[in-house]
């Protein structure tokens, strides 16, 4: 009977183990998943106000007058066109929103007239060489991304590790307790 009751025991902490660890492993990639959802989310929000904050600076609510608006955005239009070109895919990925606000801003300045039309031009330069940027530059941009969003989500997985080895050992330790009782019975 001794020997029977025993085996049970083994095969029940055996089994609570396994389902325990089961569960921590799904509790891992939760919390992974809802931890990138909430760097996504947290990622739109700033990136949000940041568009808002400068759309203060050059849009027609701004305290600046029309030169300044005009040129605070015309600034801001090269410094992110110039690394859109050389294949930058943060810049690639907000160009259009610069464009847009360098335009509004040379046509509140200059109206319809050769300004704006200088301004105009420009823009679609700049969108001509952004189409021509090769294959392998707009690869290895998006690639130099993804490597930090990589290395980000490794040191997650690295915490969410270390927290599944400490309830593994943890759940070890219950299991070597409990065979230590029940021999000991």
């Amino acid at each position: 009977m001794g020997d029977a009751y025993l085996g049970q025991m083994r095969l029940l902490e055996d089994t609570l183990w396994w389902e325990r660890k089961n569960i921590a492993e799904r509790g891992a990639q939760e919390l992974l998943a809802a931890e990138q959802a909430a760097a996504a989310s947290a990622g739109s929000v700033i990136q949000s106000l940041a568009d808002y904050s400068r759309s203060l600076a050059v849009g027609p609510d701004s305290p600046l007058s029309a030169q300044d608006r005009f040129a605070t955005a015309q600034q801001q239009f090269n410094a992110v066109s110039g690394a859109a070109i050389a294949g930058d895919a943060n810049s690639l990925s907000s160009l259009q929103g610069y464009a847009q606000t360098y335009l509004s801003a040379s046509r509140a300045l200059y109206g319809s007239t050769e300004g704006y039309a200088q301004a105009y031009g420009r823009v679609q330069n700049v969108l001509g060489q952004v189409g021509g940027i090769s294959p392998a530059t707009l690869t290895s941009g998006f690639q130099a991304l993804q490597r930090s969003t990589d290395n980000q989500t490794t040191v997650l997985a690295d915490h969410l590790q270390a927290l599944l080895n400490a309830v593994n050992s943890q759940a070890r330790e219950t299991q070597m307790l409990n065979a230590k009782l029940a021999v000991g019975r």
